[in-house]
């Protein structure tokens, strides 16, 4: 009924799908302004959103509360004193018998009992609560990991292109400056 429990290590992040990033940088039109001005917002909203479903997830009064649970009861426990079973010196021992001490022990051992019951539920209704909690968490960083990995997918794509646009505006500027110079050249043959 529980739910795992993912350990975290120092794992390598897994690299954006190729053939994703190379669909979106084919689909990348540098001269189109408007489309560079919202490449890749989709996937950043994405990522911010699923960000911000988890810490509203996180945010819960469940794990706080069932520490105050837990103090409570140990306060109980704590307060069960079996050394107030032995008898007190001096006049309290002849107005305190042992059948009152032991009487007094048994209703305060009782009255623990059946709080300790009550907080025994509500600590079981908070795990519950807590282990739904932690696999929609889990579901919800499987989300933003997809999203991550799709904005990762359009960094990606973004730097092939330029990277691809700073080999090629070389070249381009070198045929451009030779081409000035032949109209030149024809210009005053």
């Amino acid at each position: 009924m529980s739910a795992p429990v993912r350990a975290s290590s120092a794992v390598a992040a897994p690299k954006a799908d190729a053939s994703r990033v190379a669909s979106i940088r084919n689909s990348l039109n540098l001269t189109d302004h408007a489309a560079v001005d919202a490449f890749g917002e989709r996937a950043r909203r994405e990522v911010t959103a699923g960000v911000e479903r988890l810490v509203a997830e996180v945010r819960s009064r469940d794990i706080t509360d069932a520490v105050e649970i837990l103090r409570h009861a140990q306060g109980l426990v704590d307060a069960l004193d079996p050394s107030s079973l032995t008898p007190g010196g001096g006049l309290a021992a002849m107005f305190n018998g042992r059948e009152a001490r032991l009487d007094r022990f048994r209703r305060q051992f009782e009255s623990a009992g059946k709080q300790l019951d009550g907080l025994h539920g509500d600590l079981m209704e908070r795990a519950e609560r807590l282990e739904r909690k932690a696999g929609s968490l889990n579901h919800l960083h499987d989300q933003a990991k997809t999203f991550i990995l799709e904005l990762d997918a359009y960094l990606e794509a973004a730097r092939v292109r330029l990277g691809e646009l700073a080999r090629v505006a070389p070249d381009s500027a070198a045929k451009a400056d030779l081409q000035q110079r032949e109209e030149i050249g024809r210009a005053h043959v």
